[in-house]
């Protein structure tokens, strides 16, 4: 088993996605675009935009990831997909908030409309002694 790297970008322009290098080339690719980002941004901050990440994006799969407006992804979908031409997948997780099954059709629906498959995340929920129950994200395993 190979490990799979990759990264999630949070655009100031667009929704975020989960960038995966395909060989030596597309991580070299996203080392530099990972630095530019840096590079412009605080300390410990990144700060990127969609015309970066397209401008990298030859040898990267990417993933798109939905927020939490649903209609603000649908309408942002499409210039993704323009920009990305290796963006094939739309992430869908559990959230455990209710209306669950819903979303996540809408989102396979929205995806296949526009040439992508959903693929399965998860959104872990951990206790943390300090803040309760926190969440952090995982990127995928499986497909539907």
């Amino acid at each position: 088993m190979r490990p799979l790297i990759g990264c999630r970008l949070d655009l100031t322009d667009a929704p975020s996605l989960l960038a995966y290098p395909v060989g030596r080339d597309g991580y070299g690719r996203l080392s530099r675009l990972l630095s530019l980002g840096k590079m412009r941004a605080d300390k410990g901050e990144c700060e990127l935009t969609l015309q970066d990440v397209a401008e990298h994006a030859d040898g990267i799969s990417f993933i798109a990831w939905p927020g939490d407006d649903p209609n603000a992804f649908e309408a942002e979908l499409p210039r993704l997909r323009d920009a990305l031409p290796s963006l094939r997948h739309v992430a869908a997780s559990w959230l455990y908030r209710g209306g669950d099954a819903a979303r996540i059709e809408r989102l396979d629906r929205l995806a296949r409309k526009h040439g992508c498959n959903i693929l399965a995340t998860n959104a872990s929920i951990i206790t943390c002694p300090t803040a309760g129950r926190c969440r952090t994200s995982s990127p995928a395993s499986a497909r539907k």
